[in-house]
């Protein structure tokens, strides 16, 4: 009989990480548990009735959130006794944590990654976890400096996880056009837009623009612009750009990463409400430092970002990503 596992994480770029564990599913009798967005809606048609959702909130609302996370507890309960899982894996983050300890009260083994987006300070749902976590792994060497009872198999993700990959459509030929992705974060990021247009009438941007705004509403006769779409639409555009130019989202980052893309990234800022902290940063400092991709402080260095892009030989991203898979199931199979 196969074992009972849970894969669960937040919406974004945890749960990008989290989908990168999928040759593990089929292995275990697996359940996928994240939070309920409109980017997310048609996992459901991929999986099924292996996928549930939890509701989705934001701390800049923070009344609504403490409601929201309140009735995000009560339906983690109800989860629990309805899959009861041997083991729990998750990525984190706030949606996790009630579940781990539920979990580890009930006698469950609880696998914890810790995200990419961090190389030197815990995340706060790491922190959390890391003293109640049967295994612990991190995906950059520097962290063991802050967690040395974990174990560090190097960076997670071989773009398997991809739905192009997966149905092995023909690559769309790239086209002389930047595709701007502002990810599933909730909050406007006008400013970037603003930047892009203010740059394609100077001239520095000559190329077609087409821009995924998620939730931010935005007009422009420049540039084309969608809302939420499903992830095979999102990918077949990054596919056909001559570069991408994204937020300092983790998933919007690795997925441009994994399909071989020249990447501008720009920080979302806590002072202009755009995000609830300023953890974009420490992303593209990550990133950035290792050579992956040209990373900016603020909208303001986009333009000197976009004329250093046609040079720029990006490093190739070469996660361990069997590793990851095999330290995760070793662990399963032993317990």
């Amino acid at each position: 009989m196969k074992k009972k596992v849970l894969f669960i994480s937040s919406t974004g770029g945890h749960l990008e990480e989290l989908l990168q564990l999928k040759p593990l599913f089929e292995k275990y009798d697996y359940h996928i548990i994240t939070e309920k967005d409109d980017a997310n809606i048609s996992l459901k048609q991929e999986y099924g009735d292996k996928i549930s959702f939890l509701p989705y909130g934001t701390r800049a609302k923070f009344f609504t959130y403490l409601f929201l996370y309140f009735y995000l507890c009560l339906k983690t309960v109800y989860f629990y006794f309805k899959i009861r899982p041997e083991v729990i894996v998750t990525t984190g983050t706030h949606t996790a944590g009630p579940m781990c300890i539920l979990g580890k009260l009930l006698r469950s083994k609880i696998i914890y990654i810790e995200t990419i987006a961090n190389m030197n300070k815990k995340t706060a749902t790491g922190r959390l976890i890391y003293p109640i976590a049967d295994l612990f792994i991190v995906q950059w060497e520097e962290m063991l400096n802050i967690y040395p009872k974990a174990v560090y198999v190097g960076t997670i993700g071989d773009g398997s996880f991809l739905s192009l990959r997966d149905k092995k459509e023909p690559s769309p030929i790239v086209q002389n056009m930047v595709f701007v992705m502002l990810g599933t974060q909730n909050n406007s990021f006008h400013r970037l837009l603003e930047k892009i247009d203010e740059l394609i009438e100077k001239k520095v941007i000559q190329e077609k623009v087409v821009v995924q705004a998620g939730y931010t509403k935005y007009e422009s006769k420049h540039m084309k612009l969608f809302g939420l779409i499903a992830k095979s639409e999102i990918e077949k555009y990054q596919q056909r750009a001559s570069y991408i130019i994204t937020h300092g989202g983790a998933g919007s980052i690795m997925t441009s990463l994994a399909l071989e893309k020249k990447v501008i990234a720009v920080p979302r800022k806590h002072k202009y409400e755009e995000h609830v902290n300023d953890h974009q940063q420490d992303i593209i400092e990550v990133f950035s430092k290792k050579g992956y991709i040209i990373g900016t402080n603020g909208v303001e260095d986009l333009e000197n970002a976009i004329q250093q892009v046609k040079t720029f030989q990006p490093k190739k991203y070469e996660p361990n990503h069997q590793k990851m898979l095999q330290t995760i199931e070793n662990f399963i199979m032993s317990h």
